[in-house]
């Protein structure tokens, strides 16, 4: 996804902003939400990604 969120002008201009999924809902709504357990499981994801990812480096 290239738009609709800030971090595609920051990538424009060379600073790679990768999308953080989540278990949002409603989208583009007044009623949009994103509830707190779902941004704690895709943070989760997150830190384990960084945790594979510097294992294999240190191999």
């Amino acid at each position: 996804m290239r738009g609709g969120y800030d971090g595609a002008v920051l990538s424009q201009k060379g600073l790679p902003c990768p999308n953080i999924f989540t278990g949002a809902h409603n989208f583009h709504s007044i009623y949009e939400y994103l509830p707190v357990p779902s941004l704690e499981a895709a943070s989760a994801v997150v830190v384990d990604v960084i945790r594979i990812t510097a294992e294999r480096a240190a191999r």
